[in-house]
């Protein structure tokens, strides 16, 4: 199977002090932070969940699925019908390869190659 997982939710969110207060009144602890003002980010865990937050002026949220086989599952889903590959299966600079997919209804999806 080639999705094991739901790796993080990829948030992003107009003030990240609010964001990261809400989160942790929800339990959440911030563990990571990176970036100056004005494009603040950080991980926060709760238990095996996780979240990537990051200050955007457009709020989005993104779910990411952590796959195997990433090479196997790109070629499978370019040659389906059914799928539609918004990009590509390609390397990011934080060290992990992505691609993001499209369900029927619209819905964009993550999904990303994680060496731990």
């Amino acid at each position: 199977m080639a999705i094991e997982a739901i790796d993080h939710l990829y948030i992003e969110s107009r003030s990240f002090k609010d964001a990261v207060a809400f989160w942790e009144s929800l339990g959440f602890k911030l563990v990571e932070e990176w970036g100056d003002d004005g494009h603040q980010a950080g991980r926060l865990e709760a238990g095996s969940a996780f979240i990537v937050l990051v200050e955007s002026d457009t709020p989005t949220v993104d779910i990411h699925f952590r796959i195997n086989e990433a090479d196997a599952l790109s070629e499978s889903l370019t040659r389906d019908d059914r799928a539609a590959v918004l990009l590509p299966l390609e390397p990011t600079h934080w060290g992990t390869r992505w691609m993001r997919v499209q369900d029927p209804d619209g819905r964009d999806f993550v999904l990303e190659e994680v060496s731990r």
